[in-house]
């Protein structure tokens, strides 16, 4: 006669949204891409915010959190691609934008809201943090700070 045994299997569900992150700096992306992988959610990397732009538009539903630095070289377009990001979801909740910055005074900035932005956080930037947010704005667990 055979026992027949009951195992538990711990399976982990697989975020339905992903992270856009947009940053000119190759090491910052090369950076959010290791503590994004770590977090175990889908995410997309790109150097342009206009591109940043055309992805959300062309994939309305399919992002959480676009992680935006502030300042690119072409200029200060970040206020209106967020803004246009922003709208995007239209009387619906679109994606949740945070501004990235290594600026001193980010008070001067006013948190992003102006921009349609959460909040803008300061560089360089915590891996828990990161991980954390992807996980609340797309799903999964949260961490603790190292």
């Amino acid at each position: 006669m055979s026992a027949l045994r009951s195992e538990t299997i711990e399976t982990r569900a697989i975020p339905a949204l992903s992270v856009l992150a947009v940053d000119d700096d190759p090491w910052v992306r090369l950076r959010l891409e290791e503590f994004l992988c770590e977090a175990g959610v889908p995410f997309e990397l790109c150097a342009d915010p206009h591109e940043a732009f055309r992805r959300c538009a062309a994939r309305r539903t399919a992002y959480g959190l676009v992680l935006m630095d502030i300042r690119f070289p072409a200029g200060n377009l970040v206020g209106e691609i967020s803004r246009k990001i922003a709208a995007l979801g239209g009387g619906s909740a679109g994606p949740a934008i945070i501004g990235m910055s290594d600026c001193a005074n980010l008070e001067k900035f006013q948190r992003g809201t102006e921009w349609g932005m959460i909040d803008i956080l300061p560089k360089p930037l915590f891996k828990w943090l990161i991980i954390n947010l992807a996980h609340e704005f797309c799903g999964g667990e949260e961490v603790q700070e190292d």
